[in-house]
C-alpha cells in the first residue's frame, strides 16, 4: 500500500512531462496544427455549456465521491486489474452515476450555463503568449517541487512495504513516482500527434452507460448519452482505459501484490463510484481530464475544478474519519 503523497508526487511529474511534451508538439511545424485542433475540441465541451458554477460544483461532488470509494475514474480500472476488493461494485456505481447524469444533463446545463462566454480559455491566451512560453516555466516550477519533495521527504518513506533489494524492475511493488509520472505524462504528446486528443477517463463511463439505450425511443431519453454511443473518440478512451486493467493485473502479478490491497465496503464502493462519476460528468472532466490534461493545456476552468475537487475530498475524508472515531 502506498501513501497518498506518492500519488500527488506522481501527478506532479505527470503534469511536468506532459507540459514539456505538448510544448514540443506545439512548436513543431507538423505538430502545431494537431495541438491547436486538440485544444479546440477540448474547449467545445465547455464554451457556452460549462461555467465556474458547474466546474466548481462538479469538482466538489467528484472529490466527495473519490473520498468515499477511495478511487478515481482512472485508478478504478487499475483497481479492477489488481483485484482490489469491491472494485467491481465501484464500477457498477460509476456506470450508474454516468447513466443518472445522462438523464438529468439538460437540467444541469440549463441551471449552470454561463451567462457570457469567457474572453480567454487558457492561461496563455489570457497572457497573450504562445502555449510553450507559459507552459515551460510552470513545468520548471513543478520539477523544482518534485526535487524539493524528494530532498526533504524521499518517496520511499511512503511505502508501507518496502521494495525488495533483489527484485527486478517488473517485480518492484512501486516504481519511483518521478519515473512513473514522466512515463505516463510522455503519452500526452503522443496522443496529441496521433489522435489529436489527451488523456481522460470519465468519458469512458458515459460511453459504456450509453449501451443501455438499445432502441431509438430510449436514445431520445438522453441525447447526451446518445452522442457517446457512436463516438469513435469516446470508445477509443474506453479501449485506452480498459487496457489499464490488464496493465494493473500484470504489474500486481509480477510484484506479488495481486489482491493484497484492502478496499472499502460494498456500500461505500457503489455509492462513492456513483457520486464520483456524476460529479466528473457535471464538471466535464475528472482527475485525468482536468487534473492532468486540462491543467496541462493551461485550461482556466481546470484550475477551478482542481481546488474544488480537493476541498470535497478533504472535507469528506475528515467527516468519515471523525465518524469512525
Amino acid at each position: 500500500m502506498i501513501h497518498v503523497r506518492y500519488g500527488k508526487f506522481t501527478q506532479l511529474c505527470f503534469c511536468h512531462s506532459g507540459m514539456v511534451g505538448m510544448s514540443i508538439v506545439s512548436m513543431l511545424p507538423f505538430g502545431k496544427p494537431k495541438f491547436d485542433e486538440m485544444r479546440v475540441r477540448f474547449f467545445r465541451k465547455f464554451v457556452g455549456k460549462r461555467g465556474v458554477v458547474a466546474a466548481g460544483l462538479g469538482g466538489f461532488i467528484h472529490g466527495v465521491g473519490m473520498a468515499i470509494c477511495a478511487s478515481c475514474p482512472g485508478v478504478l480500472y487499475i483497481q479492477l486489474g489488481t483485484g482490489t476488493p469491491n472494485a467491481v461494485l465501484t464500477l457498477c456505481g460509476a456506470l450508474s452515476g454516468a447513466l443518472l447524469y445522462g438523464m438529468v444533463e439538460p437540467t444541469v446545463v440549463r441551471l449552470s450555463k454561463p451567462g457570457a462566454v469567457a474572453p480567454s480559455n487558457t492561461l496563455d491566451q489570457f497572457l497573450g503568449t504562445p502555449y510553450f512560453v507559459a507552459a515551460l516555466p510552470i513545468a520548471a516550477m513543478l520539477a523544482t517541487c518534485v526535487f524539493a519533495l524528494e530532498l526533504f521527504q524521499p518517496w520511499g518513506s511512503d511505502l508501507t512495504q518496502p521494495n525488495s533489494a533483489v527484485a527486478s524492475a517488473l517485480e518492484l511493488r512501486a516504481w519511483p513516482p518521478y519515473l512513473s509520472g514522466m512515463l505516463a505524462g510522455s503519452v500526452q504528446g503522443v496522443l496529441v500527434l496521433t489522435l489529436g486528443d489527451t488523456i481522460g477517463s470519465s468519458t469512458s463511463y458515459a460511453a459504456m452507460a450509453s449501451l443501455v439505450l438499445v432502441t431509438e425511443k430510449m436514445e431520445r431519453l438522453s441525447p447526451y448519452l446518445r452522442s457517446y454511443k457512436r463516438s469513435p473518440a469516446a470508445w477509443a478512451q474506453v479501449l485506452f482505459c480498459v487496457s489499464s486493467v490488464l496493465g494493473g493485473f500484470l504489474s500486481a502479478s509480477f510484484s506479488g501484490a495481486l489482491g493484497t490491497v484492502p478496499g472499502v465496503s460494498g456500500l461505500a464502493a457503489y455509492l462513492g463510484g456513483a457520486i464520483m462519476v456524476f460529479g466528473a460528468r457535471t464538471a466535464s472532466g475528472c482527475t485525468s481530464g482536468h487534473g492532468l490534461s486540462g491543467s496541462g493545456i493551461l485550461f482556466l476552468l481546470s484550475f477551478v475544478v482542481l481546488p474544488a475537487m480537493y476541498l470535497g475530498g478533504v472535507l469528506t475524508a475528515a467527516v468519515l474519519s471523525a465518524a469512525q472515531g
